[in-house]
């Protein structure tokens, strides 16, 4: 199946799962994903001329409509997002759709005991096309399992990962990747560059499919700044391995601040860590991330200070105290701080429209 997108020809099969639905990056192919970012490039022109009377935009903006009727979405959301939840309804409204959502499961039927399997179906019968699910329970690649069901029921809709547990993020792994297609083209699609993932290696599901993207690229190295019992899961190992990536763990950002290009930190994600409720519970959450995570996997002036003059700081947002809250404002490497929130809105309209709806 192909779709044209921003001038390009793309073919969905090896970017979607059943050519529908996106919960990995793992059908993802380096061509597809090449063809996605140049298209977003397209995107990104016609949507900053919107308004000056260009043709071309309303293209995009009648995407989701059939017959001036607009296609339905439904974000449902186990997680608080500011930044997720709004860039998808603006994308999917800017296409011409209408989004419903839910940001609390406890206001669904899900709070009755009803499984999220059921509320999708129901939900589809109703009319709504797209389900955007951001998931925090028990249950292991729920996306997925929603995508086979739907699939094995014949209900025609999509079903798009917006964050799942400790696992996966494909559509800000989109926006990451495009980022820093964004500032060092040729270098990221040559495989060019040197990466440094900061902080919460094993449980960032933003750090897991920024990962996916890069070594499908290539890099000179991948470099993973955490502790020593803080690794990415084995899945993502196995899957440098096949690709032909090198990746060295190392604890000391300063020592590799000379070699690295892009430098993407995370905050600490402690809600999926057992003794992150209890640091909760005991009101020191907040003291630990300051006085040991933001010291170890943070953001300093001696880090900038030695880090190379050319390279980007990135960060999927939020940030706690390793990321100072006017670092943009500072320094020119961090200018990317406010274009990856556009990034995420125009990455999402790409994604939305080639969604076979």
């Amino acid at each position: 199946m192909y779709f044209e997108l921003g001038g390009y020809v793309m073919e969905t099969e090896t970017f979607l799962y059943k050519e529908r639905h996106l919960p990995d990056l793992s059908c993802a192919t380096r061509e597809t994903l090449r063809v996605f970012f140049y298209a977003v490039k397209g995107i990104r022109e016609k949507y900053r001329n919107r308004h000056s009377g260009h043709d071309g935009w309303w293209y995009y903006s009648t995407a989701l409509k059939k017959l001036d009727d607009p296609i339905k979405a439904f974000e449902f959301f186990y997680q608080p997002s500011t930044r997720t939840f709004f860039t998808t309804k603006e994308a999917i409204e800017q296409l011409g759709g209408r989004v419903d959502g839910v940001t609390n499961p406890a206001f669904s039927s899900v709070a009755k005991g009803e499984s999220l399997k059921a509320t999708i179906r129901t939900l589809a019968r109703i009319g709504y096309k797209i389900f955007v699910i951001r998931y925090s329970g028990k249950e292991k690649n729920i996306t997925r399992q929603l995508a086979d069901m739907c699939e094995e029921e014949g209900l025609s809709v999509c079903v798009v990962n917006g964050g799942e547990n400790n696992t996966h993020h494909p559509m800000q792994a989109l926006c990451d990747g495009y980022t820093v297609f964004e500032a060092k083209e040729q270098d990221f699609l040559a495989g060019n560059l040197t990466y440094a993932m900061v902080g919460d290696l094993s449980d960032s599901r933003t750090i897991h499919d920024m990962l996916g993207v890069i070594s499908r690229f290539g890099a000179i190295k991948i470099y993973g700044v955490g502790g020593r019992f803080n690794n990415p899961p084995e899945w993502v190992l196995s899957m440098f391995r096949e690709r032909g990536v090198t990746y060295e763990k190392t604890s000391d950002l300063l020592s590799i601040a000379k070699e690295v290009d892009v430098w993407y930190f995370t905050r600490y994600q402690q809600e999926y860590k057992w003794w992150g409720w209890v640091l909760k519970k005991l009101k020191i959450l907040r003291l630990v991330e300051k006085c040991w995570y933001a010291r170890w996997y943070g953001v300093s002036d001696r880090l900038l200070f030695v880090s190379k003059s050319n390279c980007i700081f990135l960060h999927p947002l939020p940030h706690g105290h390793e990321y100072p809250e006017d670092i943009h404002v500072r320094d020119d490497r961090f200018l990317h701080y406010d274009p990856m929130i556009e990034n995420s809105l125009l990455t999402k309209m790409a994604l939305f429209k080639i969604l076979p709806i």
